[in-house]
């Protein structure tokens, strides 16, 4: 999304290709750089300090960037800047836009002048709400207010997903309780109404016993 490599990706343990970006972008030692959408996706540090990428301060990098593609995947915009961004952003299909002249520092500016980030609305339900939150996790400015790797996030988004897949299997056990409560009221309910009724007969056959 943006980290700085030419080619990169997320695969599975089984080797099946999740996500995955290519293009020139912000790399220490490229001989030509045009504007690509990649610019848009990087921390401020990056911006002004490419060569760090040899220092593995990268790792930080590629969890920002994968913050803000996140965000703008869920809600189609950025997370900050998102005007300016939307404006210069390559049409989708496109990883560049010719005619535009990139200036990085100016870039980490505008991104530093908006410390914050807020969604446009409300989390749907609580899963969302725990994916949300690591994708807060992931833009903070501060690198070092981020998690160190995506291997870090990934194991977070997956806690969530196991989390609730117990969640959803505690609902569904909760709710056959429920439904077992339900048929044995409604069978105490009728077994106790048929014995009502069989008092009440067996007293008027009685009664009518009697005054015979």
């Amino acid at each position: 999304a943006g980290g700085g490599e030419q080619f990169g990706g997320l695969a599975a343990d089984d080797g099946e290709v999740l996500l995955s970006d290519w293009t020139m972008g912000n790399i220490p030692g490229a001989k030509e750089f045009v504007f690509t959408d990649a610019v848009l996706y990087q921390s401020p540090e990056q911006l002004r300090n490419p060569i760090g990428y040899l220092d593995e301060e990268g790792y930080r990098w590629d969890v920002f960037a994968f913050g803000v593609l996140a965000y703008r995947i869920l809600t189609g915009m950025f997370p900050r800047c998102h005007e300016t961004f939307n404006f210069v952003a390559p049409e989708a299909g496109e990883t560049r836009r010719d005619g535009i002249q990139a200036d990085l520092g100016k870039i980490a500016r505008n991104l530093e002048n908006q410390p914050v980030v807020t969604w446009p609305d409300e989390s749907q339900n609580e899963l969302e709400a725990g994916f949300r939150a690591w994708i807060d996790r992931c833009l903070p400015l501060d690198p070092g207010k981020r998690p160190f790797t995506m291997m870090e996030v990934a194991a977070g988004f997956a806690e969530l997903e196991r989390k609730g897949a117990l969640d959803a299997e505690r609902e569904t056990l909760m709710d056959q309780r429920r439904a077992a409560e339900r048929r044995a009221w409604r069978f105490l309910f009728c077994t106790g109404g048929a014995a009502a009724a069989a008092v009440v007969l067996g007293g008027l056959w009685h009664l009518a016993g009697t005054q015979l």
